[in-house]
Formats: C-alpha cells, sequence, structure tokens
C-alpha cells in the first residue's frame, strides 16, 4: 500500500504536517509520516505546535511502533491526562450549579473536544 500524506495543511510547516499525519492517520500513512518527522527533526527541541501533537501521536502510533521516544511520549500523555483530569475536576463543580438553577451550557474549544469527541482526555491539553 502506498501511504499518501497530507500536503499543503495551512499555517504548518512541512514539519508540523508530518507530525500531524502521523498523529492522526491510519498506522502504515503514521508511519511514513512519523520517519520522515523523526529523520530531519528532534522531540527536544520541537517547537509548541508539534509539543501539542506528541500525546496524540503516542496514543495514535507510538505506543504500537516503540522506539527510543516511547518513555517520553508515554510522559507526555500521562502528563497530559492528569493536567485535564485537574481542570475537569475544578469545571464540574460549576457546571454542577449551573445545572441546578436549569442554565444551559456548553463548552468550547479545546474542553469540547477532549470531553466529546477524544476517547481519551489524554489525547489533548485543555
Amino acid at each position: 500500500m502506498r501511504a499518501k500524506i497530507h500536503r499543503g495543511f495551512p499555517h504548518l510547516s512541512t514539519a508540523e504536517g508530518w507530525l500531524l499525519s502521523a498523529a492522526t492517520q491510519p498506522t502504515p500513512v503514521a508511519r511514513v509520516a512519523w520517519e520522515r518527522w523523526r529523520a530531519r527533526c528532534r522531540l527536544d527541541t520541537a517547537g509548541a505546535p508539534s509539543q501539542a501533537l506528541f500525546a496524540m501521536l503516542y496514543a495514535n502510533l507510538i505506543a504500537e511502533l516503540g522506539g527510543p521516544d516511547t518513555t517520553l511520549l508515554k510522559g507526555v500523555c500521562r502528563r497530559t491526562w492528569y493536567g485535564n483530569q485537574l481542570v475537569l475536576a475544578r469545571l464540574r463543580p460549576l457546571l454542577d450549579r449551573l445545572a441546578a438553577q436549569d442554565v444551559a451550557t456548553i463548552l468550547l474549544n479545546d474542553a469540547s473536544l477532549v470531553a466529546g469527541h477524544y476517547p481519551d482526555i489524554g489525547y489533548r491539553t485543555i
């Protein structure tokens, strides 16, 4: 199977596009994108847009693939999960008080994605 890596992500560098593909695409495509990113970039010097994808990268590819970066990326995923647990724990009492007063609420941005879209709250920082 020939892997197709998405090109032309708006506002992303080529390397960030590879990392996004590695974090979100099925394994054959993700593996090729990860190999391209890893050949040109390093985890310890990655910028903030790339770092934001590390937990999802671990969950999508690295946990299965393994390699020298497994421990670091697993730690990023766990840290993201823990931080999100803290945020949601602070948010829940407020949402409960509003619900008790029949005030409809919605979560926006990262909180809505983490709470309603991702299968694990460790995949994305709130």
